[in-house]
């Protein structure tokens, strides 16, 4: 567990979690994607090497599944 929370935190990918959670809680699967691939071209963008770092994009998808756990479990649609 102290290793999953080491990765989280190596980069900003507990922000990727959180926010993809977010977002797919409040608005669906479709909008956890897009937040997916929005976050981590922002991030891509704003580095001065541009590469697309997929460990994010892990992050985001975890993030995107517990959202969509949650949205199932109060009883909205996916």
């Amino acid at each position: 567990m102290e290793r999953f929370i080491s990765w989280l935190f190596e980069s900003n990918r507990f922000l990727h979690l959180c926010v993809t959670c977010a977002f797919t809680l409040v608005l669906g699967w479709e909008s956890g994607i897009t937040s997916i691939v929005a976050f981590e071209m922002k991030d891509v963008q704003r580095s001065d090497w541009s590469a697309w770092d997929w460990l994010d994009c892990l992050a985001g998808a975890i993030g995107m599944f517990v959202g969509g756990v949650l949205r199932l479990s109060i009883g909205l649609p996916l």
